[in-house]
């Protein structure tokens, strides 16, 4: 069976629309899917520094030509970073912890080592500005297991009406050549663009693949090797909840320094002058120190005033809207005072868990979906859905208060448990491992007692 054949067989004959080829069929699902790209850029450009202020237009003279003597700055008070950077920081601060068999756990711990912490980090970041990132599987030329973030703005999927993926194509520039792969769950289709058409791409060797498990060349997954990371269930990134309060008051802060420069400068209200035009005004008043003016003529100066109250509070309202519609957690905030209890601790961090949270929930699916493929490289005859995940939280805490918390515990739950909750303890299975250490050589340090030996006969 041919290679085209295939492919009409597993997904060109669902898609297609009449007399639509393979090329207009790419064309066309990227086309329909370049508004969502186009969104999804735009959190990454705040969250690169690159707000909508920058783009202002600089200020124009009556004729409406750019007047390059009026002040024009642009400045930027990005706040999406810091919630961005807040909530995955709070969320993964610490290494997500696995619970599972010894033998599971081991080859979990070979594909989730440093690298793969430091790699998620940088998919939910990109997730939150995006909304959705996305995870590659695949095998290296060596046959290890690797896994690739790939840009979401690269990835068109195509889901059933039950949600599933079906089909996904991936779009790239590659040696300056627009290319187009696209996955099935069984294959992998290789196309490059020439004079305006997508055609067979030979670059990787062959125009279609099977994405293989280890050593069984030929025999594919059975399902497509990407994995998506949602922000939330919308897949909408964490700037649309306040990018026009960022706006605003990027917007208010230009203004205000703009006004400031021209502050230095007077106005001049000019009485009976008999100058053609403005423009030779002032070029007489810089050159000539001098003007001519009528008989009953004159100039009078105005000052600037600067709204500076006004300015402050309305700023400040700006900043407190997109901490609270975010969900962020203002460390500025005066509410608290210096040692806030556990329940202030709480209030401050409720909206910063409610975002986590959600951000949690898609993540641990995206892990277990990861984990299907471990454990298929891995040979382990067991489901993702037993594993269990913890997520420790980075949240500032009052230690007194858990420390007592964790003694008047004691003998109501369980030792692992509050080794897991109390404040000094970062590694809960390291500590639990120092402890029977120190158990065991506090026994071997006690005097050694003869079995059967008379009272008489022992030491005191």
């Amino acid at each position: 069976m041919s290679d085209v054949r295939l492919f009409y067989e597993e997904v060109f004959v669902e898609m297609k629309q009449e007399e639509e080829t393979i090329s207009d069929m790419i064309k066309r699902l990227i086309a329909e899917h370049t508004p969502i790209t186009v969104a999804q850029q735009v959190g990454e450009k705040y969250y690169d520094d690159q707000p909508d202020i920058l783009l202002r237009k600089p200020p124009t003279d009556a004729q409406g030509n750019t007047d390059d003597k009026k002040p024009h700055n642009l400045l930027v008070a990005n706040f999406h970073p810091n919630q961005v950077d807040q909530k995955v920081g709070y969320l993964l601060a610490e290494p997500i912890n696995f619970k599972a068999e010894d033998a599971i756990l081991d080859k979990i711990g070979e594909r989730f080592d440093d690298s793969f912490d430091d790699l998620i980090i940088d998919v939910l970041t990109a997730a939150s500005n995006k909304g959705i990132e996305w995870m590659h599987v695949y095998y290296d030329a060596d046959g290890n297991l690797k896994l690739k973030q790939i840009p979401a703005e690269q990835v068109v999927p195509v889901y059933d009406e039950y949600g599933q993926l079906t089909m996904l194509i991936r779009h790239y520039v590659l040696n300056q050549v627009s290319r187009a792969e696209i996955w099935t769950p069984e294959h992998v289709y290789y196309y490059m663009l020439s004079d305006g058409e997508y055609v067979a791409d030979y670059y990787w060797g062959e125009a279609v693949q099977t994405h293989y498990k280890k050593g069984s060349l030929g025999d594919s997954w059975g399902r497509i090797p990407f994995v998506p990371f949602r922000n939330n269930s919308k897949e909408k990134g964490d700037l649309w909840k306040y990018k026009s309060l960022i706006d605003a008051f990027n917007n208010r802060l230009s203004d205000i320094q703009n006004t400031f420069d021209e502050s230095t400068d007077l106005i001049f209200a000019l009485k009976g002058y008999e100058g053609e035009d403005l423009a030779e005004f002032m070029r007489n008043l810089r050159h000539y120190k001098a003007i001519n003016v009528g008989s009953e003529g004159g100039i009078d100066t105005i000052t600037v005033k600067i709204p500076i109250e006004e300015t402050e509070r309305y700023l400040k309202m700006l900043r407190e809207m997109i901490i609270d519609f975010g969900r962020g957690v203002d460390f500025q905030s005066d509410k608290f005072g210096n040692s806030p209890s556990g329940v202030a601790l709480k209030i401050l961090y409720s909206g910063l868990d409610i975002k986590a949270k959600q951000l949690e929930r898609k993540t641990r699916v995206a892990i277990k979906e990861l984990l299907w493929f471990v454990f298929d490289d891995a040979g382990i005859d067991a489901e993702p859905k037993d594993v269990e995940m913890t997520f420790k939280y980075n949240r500032l805490k009052n230690d007194k208060e858990d420390a007592d918390i964790a003694v008047l515990s004691k003998g109501i739950i369980s030792d692992d448990t509050i080794l897991g909750n109390h404040p000094w303890v970062d590694d809960p299975q390291g500590e639990r491992e120092r402890l029977d250490e120190q158990e065991i050589a506090f026994n071997n340090s006690l005097p050694a007692i003869e079995v059967g030996a008379s009272d008489e006969s022992r030491t005191d």
